[in-house]
């Protein structure tokens, strides 16, 4: 399953996976409950949470921990160029992250381009 909020990351998406049993894409936030079903054992978070605020980014892990069962994973990861655009800088997300108590970290890997955490949930 694959979601995105932008129409042409949806439609490139569709047609990539095109003829590929069990794949879904919806457009949806990721916030939105159909971007993280329940029962989902992984979830994977690229380059979006630095793009919201931080109350958005607790509401986006709050409907992550609820819909993740314990031993799910989430994997975290963004490009260190911080766009503009963005009003959260990447290095505080992942801060946030692995400082949640819902979680336990159990990758990091951290150079001069990217931050990438799995953390699963407990």
């Amino acid at each position: 399953m694959a979601s995105d909020v932008v129409a042409e990351a949806v439609a490139a998406t569709t047609a990539a996976t095109a003829g590929s049993p069990g794949t879904e894409v919806h457009r949806s936030d990721v916030d939105d409950a159909a971007a993280v079903p329940d029962g989902a054992d992984l979830v994977v978070l690229c380059d979006v949470l630095h793009h919201l605020l931080p109350a958005r980014i607790d509401a986006v892990l709050d409907r992550v921990a609820g819909s993740v069962p314990a031993g799910g994973d989430v994997v975290v990861a963004h490009r260190l160029q911080w766009p503009a655009e963005a009003p959260t800088d990447a290095r505080a997300v992942h801060r946030r992250v692995c400082g949640d108590d819902r979680f336990t970290t159990v990758v990091e890997h951290v150079d001069d381009d990217l931050l990438l955490h799995v953390v699963r949930r407990r």
